[in-house]
């Protein structure tokens, strides 16, 4: 559930960067704000009437009254620029509107224009929910994505009233625990957090998740598995599947390269960065799993796909790179496991891969027999295109997170159904990077990245929650309406 061993070197060193001067920056700001103002353009700006305006979302309320964010431009959009774009000079407005009194229109800047960026003056903003009280907005810059700052905009619909600002760092990935017959919810609460000591934990009742506190808190937290090391940069001979490994890598004497698996028998899957360049000068790993043979340890390295693999499964990439897919050959093909599972004698997972500057792969769902101790693949074309941020095995049933690796921020897949026995396949659309899945009795629990939890049952997601910033302090769990219209 918690297995995560590819950790890709290009991307980390940007993230840290970024979000180091981010939460730096953030902490020099007030945690809440006064009221955003109203809507006010200077006097020799064009009139109101001159910008364009575009929806980013909105929600329709049982009353008739309407909750939008909007963007008013002040020069039209390219054609290319998705909706979310846009520069510096954009208001981002938030409008209500009671639509039986087309007069009634009220609106407020929502996301002043912010200067904690590196790229220029384009950034995008992402509304991540839309309540009766309050917005949640994410901005970010247009290059990387992962130099974001939010936003929590609180009113009073009824009067027509802005009550306060927060403004927070993106809250981390999440996990999900099972300790005796409760469920638990913890996210971190900053997004580029290695631990979870400072993490926010929340425990499943009849009505919805409730934030806990103190003696209970402490003991979900320390059910988590901590952060994953980093493997030391390693010079190691060719390993073929079932070579035993050198005395001075193995899991009891370099831990920090392993990421345990199962106990009976032993196995761990590893993930070594190698201090070699391949001749397109790229780096290379090594992916796969352990076995333990007494005091012995054996390595079954993951297979990679080929450059014809890529040509024949992704068509997707040869669709939206056609420059690149021309020249296949060059790219080097690097993928690992990153989110795995133990069931009837199989380790589970589904490949991972970075997919930019020259390096890509396949995604896959496999699974590795610990009897036999050889790999099998399957080959799924909704698969092929993502990486496995996580995984359970339910029976005959498979589900998988899908994400994306690029130079930049991770993106979402949806949520993938495959069933083992028909060869079904069905995703559904979270728009989060999952980390984690649980099933509790009838219910399935999806976690993701911000602070974000679906619950499925019978095939049907039937309730979203979302931690986010209280206006009083603190944080509060919300309900998200799944009548969000984007």
């Amino acid at each position: 559930m918690f297995g995560s061993t590819a950790v890709f070197l290009t991307k980390s060193a940007v993230r840290a960067f970024y979000t180091g001067v981010l939460a730096f920056l953030i902490g020099l700001l007030p945690a809440v704000e006064a009221s955003a103002p109203e809507v006010q353009r200077p006097e020799t700006e064009e009139s109101p009437d001159t910008r364009t305006v575009e929806q980013l979302a909105a929600v329709s309320e049982d009353g008739g009254r309407a909750i939008a964010i909007e963007i008013h431009r002040k020069e039209p959009r390219p054609e290319w620029w998705p909706t979310e774009l846009h520069r510096d000079d954009d208001l981002i407005v938030l409008s209500i509107m009671d639509k039986d009194e087309p007069g009634s229109r009220w609106e407020k800047v929502a996301f002043p224009p912010i200067v904690l960026r590196q790229q220029g003056d384009i950034s995008f903003t992402r509304v991540e929910a839309i309540h009766a009280d309050s917005v949640v907005l994410t901005n970010c810059d247009d290059m990387y994505g992962i130099y974001c700052t939010s936003i929590k905009q609180f009113f009073d619909a009824d009067a027509r009233r802005a009550l306060g600002q927060v403004k927070f760092e993106p809250l981390g990935e999440s996990a999900l625990l099972q300790i005796g017959n409760a469920v638990y919810f913890a996210t971190k609460r900053l997004w580029n957090s290695r631990d979870w000591i400072e993490a926010i934990v929340a425990r499943f009742s009849p009505g919805g998740p409730e934030l806990v506190f103190g003696h209970e808190r402490k003991t979900a937290i320390a059910t988590i598995p901590g952060p994953i090391a980093e493997c030391r940069t390693l010079r190691l001979n060719p390993i073929r599947a079932g070579s035993l490994l050198d005395s001075s890598i193995t899991p009891k004497t370099d831990p920090s390269c392993f990421v345990q698996a199962a106990s009976s028998p032993p196995l761990w899957t590893f993930d070594f960065p190698l201090d070699n360049y391949n001749a397109r000068g790229h780096y290379e790993r090594l992916s796969g799993i352990v076995v333990q043979d007494g005091e012995s340890y054996r390595a079954f390295p993951l297979s990679q796909s080929t450059p014809q693999d890529l040509g024949l499964y992704r068509s997707r990439f040869a669709e939206t790179q056609p420059a690149y897919a021309r020249n296949i050959d060059s790219f080097t093909i690097l993928e690992s496991i990153e989110a795995f599972a133990v069931h009837r004698n199989r380790l589970w997972f589904g490949k991972s891969f970075y997919d930019g500057e020259g390096l890509t792969g396949v995604g896959s769902l496999g699974y590795f027999d610990i009897e036999r101790r050889s790999y099998q693949l399957i080959r799924l074309p909704e698969i092929a295109d993502w990486s496995t941020s996580a995984i359970l095995i339910e029976n005959d049933r498979v589900w998988i997170g899908l994400t994306g690796h690029p130079e930049g921020a991770d993106y979402s897949g949806g949520l993938l159904r495959y069933e083992m026995e028909t060869g079904d396949v069905r995703i559904y659309p979270i728009s989060e990077v999952i980390t984690d899945i649980l099933q509790h009795k009838d219910a399935l629990y999806v976690a993701t990245e911000r602070a974000q939890l679906y619950v499925l049952e019978n095939d049907t997601v039937v309730a979203h929650y979302s931690v986010e910033p209280a206006l009083n302090g603190g944080f509060e769990i919300r309900s998200k309406s799944t009548r969000l219209l984007n």
